[in-house]
């Protein structure tokens, strides 16, 4: 009967132990006074559940998750309106004014990487996309180096 008990104790202070330990295939850590960064490689986070102070976040790593936006132009001299989305085969871009200065428009797919790039300065621009494999691509349009906009661009 003692040894139930020692080994039923022993199995548990072992798992409590063990409990808060990543076996993964890399990542790492480093602190600097008050600020501590660790992270793995390996499952990603697939859900977060919160109530109250206790955060449950499944995955090997069990942080507080930050979501940074894209920043937006708050004032722009047009609009933009991109149509047809979903497209087959055009895809056309059409600005309220005259641009003050040639527009980059970029399509990446899924992945990031870039597929198109064009510039121009018209009010009406159409792109040929029966090239492009069927799924989403992201259209980022720009003034030189600085965002305006991006739109997602579903290709049938």
């Amino acid at each position: 009967m003692k040894t139930s008990i020692l080994f039923t104790a022993l199995f548990f202070i072992s798992v409590g132990l063990c409990a808060q330990q990543v076996i993964s295939s890399g990542g790492g850590s480093a602190s600097q006074q008050n600020i501590q960064m660790s992270y793995t490689i390996g499952e990603p986070v697939t859900e977060t559940f919160v109530a109250g102070e206790k955060v449950l976040t499944q995955g090997f790593h069990q942080t507080r998750l930050v979501v940074t936006s894209i920043e937006t132009v708050e004032y722009l001299p047009f609009s933009i309106a991109v149509f047809p989305n979903p497209t087959h085969n055009t895809l056309n871009i059409r600005l309220s004014n005259e641009p003050n200065s040639m527009l980059s428009y970029t399509i990446f797919d899924v992945n990031g990487k870039q597929i198109f790039c064009t510039e121009s300065d018209r009010v009406e621009n159409s792109f040929d996309v029966t090239g492009f494999a069927p799924g989403m691509y992201l259209l980022q349009i720009a003034v030189g180096k600085e965002y305006i906009s991006s739109y997602r661009i579903v290709k049938q």
